[in-house]
């Protein structure tokens, strides 16, 4: 019952064992020939020294650019009675709630200006961005075209506002 048929024994048997040594010599071509190449010694330092000068460039980015603390003082300083003959000045606060008290055909330009004088003055782009939106939604269609007095968040936003009017 354990025996097999001479056909099935004839496969199952070994392969003989002595081979050529041109045999061993091309299988070992073809073969290393698939194989990945390991990475030479110069470009592992080019890779490491590539990956060093992106870390630094990352840090003095990061360094550089950071966003800096204000203190504000919640209680202000009186101060000295300005003369009339100066101009009072109007901060972007005010320009913004004035664009917001505004008549409607007024708005946009008026939250154009409090978006240039919070970006001008303050640097805050958080608030001129509020700005900018609300002058979008009350303005004209060619209060959204791009002006040479526009900076780059302005047409950006121009730029997005055009694209989602034209996408369905």
């Amino acid at each position: 019952m354990n025996e097999l048929p001479d056909d099935l024994e004839a496969i199952l048997t070994l392969p003989p064992t002595g081979t050529s040594p041109e045999m061993r010599e091309r299988l070992l071509q073809e073969t290393s020939a698939l194989l990945p190449r390991r990475a030479s010694p110069r470009r592992r330092a080019v890779l490491a020294a590539a990956a060093v000068l992106l870390a630094v460039g990352l840090g003095w980015f990061f360094l550089r650019f950071r966003a800096t603390s204000v203190v504000v003082d919640p209680a202000p300083q009186p101060s000295a009675p300005v003369a009339s003959a100066i101009a009072i000045s109007v901060t972007a606060v005010d320009l913004e709630w004035k664009a917001f008290d505004s008549a409607p055909k007024e708005q946009s330009k008026r939250y154009w200006n409090a978006g240039h004088a919070y970006i001008g003055a303050h640097a805050d782009y958080e608030s001129a961005l509020r700005c900018y939106r609300q002058a979008l939604e009350t303005g004209t269609a060619e209060s959204r075209q791009i002006t040479d007095e526009d900076d780059v968040l302005a047409m950006a936003l121009k730029l997005e506002r055009t694209y989602q009017e034209k996408s369905p």
